[in-house]
């Protein structure tokens, strides 16, 4: 499969241009728990804003001041170094109620509290942006009808480009791993190996909802189907009359979902299955072996944007808008304006579960 793929635009293609991450204040990202502390337990839960910083440095200079193994330390999602993130840890820390600190050079503690359980990824309920694009060349217009398609149709729940490594090169050391486990897989893949993987699949699954969107089918359901609670991860199958369905599918509560392709047995219909397949047809060695190192999983084909603002600065676009964890801001911002590509270094966030 050629790696150069250019993804399917909902919208008709962008409207015009704009500089995005100049500077680390341009993206403001905060996790929303969506749950309360326990205010009690063995665990300290700490939320932490930070600038110029990825999760895993921030990690490594929790483990100096602790004295705390990596393993004894939660999260639940990397965010990108080039922004101002405030996102929360959790620290396996009997008996300690707060850091001995109250921040360092690029970091600082907002809030303590005691909790029963380790932070996993993805368990937080959202993430909440506010976003600055710089010198926007686009008719206003034009752009904020656009706006309005997106918060009123949803936009393409498309992985970033972060998942897949600066261009792309996650997506061909994740081929050259499994090709190197074709015929010994290993018993478990390393922190590394397990962001290959993941790249890889968030790769088919844009493959597959690009195709869907060219056949007008991202928001339908399709023989076959199963869709997924807004802001859940459940999916069922449901009727093909069923009406109540149907209707939630145009009010965005449900979803169709596309496939992260792995083992085990397939959950849709024999015909979809039969289409995504042929979709993926130049892959699906690959997706054999990798259905022998982790198992299969679906994932809404739509995003749903809450909370939305959008104000213009001068020449300048500021846009805000909550999106469930696991979804990535990139995936708005491209049906509206091109954005001039990242560095490496700005798109240095080392992501592997990619909550954004």
């Amino acid at each position: 499969m050629l790696i150069d793929t250019v993804w399917s635009y909902a919208y008709g293609k962008p409207l015009g241009s704009a500089a995005f991450k100049t500077q680390p204040s341009d993206f403001h990202v905060r996790e929303e728990l969506g749950f309360d502390p326990d205010g009690e337990g063995d665990h300290v839960l700490v939320e932490i804003e930070k600038t110029s910083m990825n999760t895993r440095d921030l990690v490594a200079e929790l483990i100096q001041l602790t004295g705390l193994a990596e393993v004894d330390i939660g999260y639940c999602g990397m965010k990108d170094k080039q922004s101002v993130s405030t996102q929360w840890f959790s620290l396996h820390w009997p008996g300690h109620h707060e850091l001995p600190v109250r921040g360092g050079e690029h970091w600082t503690v907002l809030q303590t509290y005691k909790h029963r359980r380790k932070l996993k990824r993805g368990s937080h309920a959202r993430n909440r942006f506010s976003i600055l694009l710089r010198d926007v060349q686009a008719d206003r217009v034009l752009l904020e009808k656009r706006w309005q398609l997106a918060i009123h149709q949803g936009v393409p729940n498309y992985f970033g480009e972060q998942r897949m490594g600066y261009e792309r090169r996650n997506i061909q050391q994740a081929y050259a791993m499994l090709a190197r486990y074709a015929k010994r897989p290993p018993r478990r893949l390393s922190a590394r190996e397990s962001m290959l993987a993941s790249a890889l699949r968030g790769f088919w699954f844009n493959q597959v909802l690009s195709r869907r969107i060219e056949l007008g089918s991202w928001t339908s359901w399709l023989p076959g189907d199963v869709v997924m609670m807004d802001g859940r991860h459940s999916i069922f199958t449901p009727e093909a009359d069923d009406a109540d369905v149907l209707d939630r599918l145009k009010t965005l509560a449900l979803h169709v979902t596309g496939p992260l392709p792995g083992g085990g047995k397939a959950v849709v219909g024999e015909a979809l299955l039969e289409l995504e397949q042929q979709w993926l047809r130049e892959d699906q060695e690959a997706i054999r072996r990798m259905a022998t190192l982790v198992d299969q999983q679906r994932r809404s084909l739509r995003l749903r944007l809450q909370d939305v603002h959008l104000a213009w600065e001068g020449d300048d676009l500021r846009l805000g808008f909550a999106l469930q964890s696991g979804s990535y801001a990139t995936a708005v911002l491209r049906e509206l304006v091109n954005f001039e590509p990242e560095s490496q270094e700005q798109r240095e966030c080392d992501d592997a579960n990619s909550d954004q």
